[in-house]
């Protein structure tokens, strides 16, 4: 899907925000009209942008929501690896 909405034409700025997680990415188009991208983490993060002259800060998009733990692959209480190969 965001490759589809790259393809149009007038579009310069894309925001994908992460439901479960404080992070959102930020595509704009460069000078040479192709894409790149950014990524922000966190509840204190911020995501300019000066076309609109919008600040959006991630603790505003997230205000009043909990987040479940991401899953890790160790065990922070057991770092040891439980087989060896």
């Amino acid at each position: 899907m965001l490759e589809e909405y790259k393809t149009v034409l007038c579009l310069e700025h894309i925001l994908l925000i992460d439901p479960d997680y404080p992070q959102v990415r930020l595509y704009q188009r460069d000078p040479d009209r192709n894409w790149r991208s950014e990524r922000f983490v966190g509840l204190e993060a911020e995501v300019v942008i000066p076309m609109f002259n919008l600040r959006l800060r991630l603790l505003d998009v997230y205000a009043n929501l909990e987040f479940r733990p991401r899953p890790t692959l160790v065990d922070p209480e057991n770092p040891t690896p439980k087989f060896s190969i």
